[in-house]
């Protein structure tokens, strides 16, 4: 076990999608300010792209944790999960079925993910003291799922949802879909 870590985001860094990537391969770009000293931002109106991360699918939507350990990011091939302290790749969370996840939220304890699939939602348990699996990083990663069928209350017949958000104190998910 590891104890508990947080980050304080003075540099302003955000995560973006990029769907065309490097060499055709879909990517998440960290951007943050260009120059930085003693982990102040020069200027931070001064941003740039300062890495990339190959990702397992196209980025759809992206999600930062309230402690910004950890970013998980919708693609069509699945979650992939990116560590927030050392902006690299960690793993991949497949979600079944077609494995395409349209939008993302999370409990307000930060221990439940919330997965937008194709006619309902994922709830994946993330809290990592109920982590099930033996980690690898060339297998999903094992977190619990709970699979909330949408199917029958969704407005569209291709059963996609565009957006997920959770009330605040985390009582109600929302899941709306513009499509028709």
């Amino acid at each position: 076990d590891s104890a508990p870590g947080s980050i304080a985001n003075k540099g302003g860094y955000t995560f973006e999608g990029d769907v065309r990537g490097i060499a055709g391969v879909p990517q998440l770009d960290v951007i943050g300010p260009t120059v930085v000293v003693n982990s102040v931002p020069l200027d931070p109106d001064s941003q740039a792209i300062i890495k990339q991360i190959p990702l397992k699918g196209h980025p759809q939507a992206t999600l930062v944790t309230g402690d910004l350990s950890r970013v998980f990011v919708a693609t069509d091939n699945g979650i992939d999960l990116i560590d927030g302290f050392t902006m690299t790749y960690f793993g991949h969370i497949d979600v079944g079925g077609d494995n395409n996840v349209t939008a993302l939220a999370i409990s307000q304890d930060g221990n439940t993910l919330y997965a937008a699939v194709t006619g309902g939602v994922m709830a994946i348990d993330i809290n990592v003291n109920h982590y099930v699996g033996q980690f690898d990083n060339n297998k999903s990663l094992a977190y619990k799922q709970t699979f909330i069928d949408l199917s029958a209350q969704l407005p569209n017949p291709t059963g996609l949802i565009d957006t997920l958000a959770v009330n605040a104190d985390g009582t109600l998910l929302f899941a709306g879909s513009d499509r028709k």
